[in-house]
């Protein structure tokens, strides 16, 4: 896992623009492929999984809450596990991809990422946010006008995803 940047933790289905892109993955049934999605998980597992990675693994690089879905949909699981993890592993780091669309609720929960990045489907000026980040929080606004411009931006990342999907059937 010493080679591995990102755990990609994918805790609900959900995507608040499901509707608006018709081709938004988020309600394909077959987006995971052959991957077991029928699994239960609880936040506590998932403290445990990531904390393990980074205690007992090597782990040293980032953790999402995303694949296909909104995580700001899910800010007390977020914060549950964030919280949770850093009490074990203090230098434990979290990535933040997101539409933006649930942050001015959210700010607080929002600080204690790493790194955020913003698919600006709108337009807006986020410079209001890059004033209250931490210094160690580095923002990326992508000025994208559609869901494939983001796939694009994602299938060029390298990274290695692991997917938890934690939504029970």
């Amino acid at each position: 896992m010493k080679e591995t940047n990102l755990i990609s933790i994918e805790i609900g289905r959900s995507c608040n623009l499901a509707s608006i892109h018709t081709s938004c993955p988020s309600g394909d049934i077959d987006r995971y492929g052959d991957l077991d999605t029928t699994l239960p998980i609880n936040n506590d597992q998932i403290v445990s999984l990531v904390s393990n990675a980074y205690i007992n693994m090597e782990f040293k690089g980032m953790v999402a809450f995303h694949y296909y879905n909104e995580p700001l949909l899910y800010p007390d699981k977020i914060s549950y596990i964030i919280d949770n993890v850093r009490k074990l592993v203090p230098h434990s780091k979290f990535f933040l991809n997101t539409n933006g669309y649930y942050i001015k609720d959210n700010v607080e929960l929002v600080k204690k990422f790493s790194r955020i990045t913003l698919s600006n489907y709108n337009n807006e000026d986020w410079s209001w946010l890059k004033e209250q980040l931490p210094s160690t929080c580095s923002l990326w606004v992508f000025n994208i006008r559609t869901l494939d411009g983001r796939k694009i931006i994602l299938k060029n990342i390298p990274s290695l995803y692991f997917v938890i999907d934690l939504i029970r059937k």
